[in-house]
């Protein structure tokens, strides 16, 4: 955790060049409950920026086909933690209803990277102590402050860049 999975979604999610190669975009935070018609009716939601009101898995899955029917799509499922292959293809179902479906799913563990991967995995790493140095002070001194801070201040600021490890969320 911390290691920058989220922000890099947001990252490409948000990206105004990637936005415009798809017709629709969602994104559901998924987490350690893999409700199967919650999951889907938070995907419909995103998609029209409504409330679904379906509560049946089959009526939730067809609203969300129609939705996607020959659009081009881009889904983000974030922190997803259910590692069974038979909630992801049942997940997956009404997707192939779009002309293309992108899905980007981000998670700690491995046998869920393993079980939804399409294509290689990509493993964000830690930063290195200049990045992690460069970071903190953004924070700790806006407008380069930290020249006018005294020194034991900075020298106090490197020990917590070394303690965070290169963790940009604990940074």
């Amino acid at each position: 955790g911390g290691s920058g999975k989220t922000t890099l979604a947001q990252l490409l999610y948000n990206d105004p060049r990637l936005c415009h190669s798809f017709d629709k975009h969602a994104w559901v935070h998924v987490s350690e409950h893999f409700d199967i018609n919650a999951i889907t009716r938070d995907i419909i939601n995103s998609l029209t920026r409504g409330t679904c009101e379906f509560t049946e898995l089959a009526d939730l899955q067809e609203k969300l086909a129609d939705e996607i029917k020959d659009k081009r799509v881009l889904l983000v499922l974030d922190d997803v933690q259910n590692e069974r292959g038979d909630c992801w293809e049942l997940l997956c179902l009404p997707m192939s209803a779009a002309k293309t479906c992108k899905i980007i799913v981000t998670s700690r563990s491995e046998q869920v990277a393993k079980l939804v991967q399409t294509m290689p995995p990509h493993r964000p790493s830690c930063l290195s102590f200049d990045e992690g140095w460069s970071l903190f002070k953004q924070v700790a001194f806006p407008d380069d402050q930290e020249f006018d801070a005294p020194a034991n201040l900075i020298e106090i600021g490197k020990n917590i860049v070394r303690k965070c490890k290169g963790l940009p969320l604990a940074l």
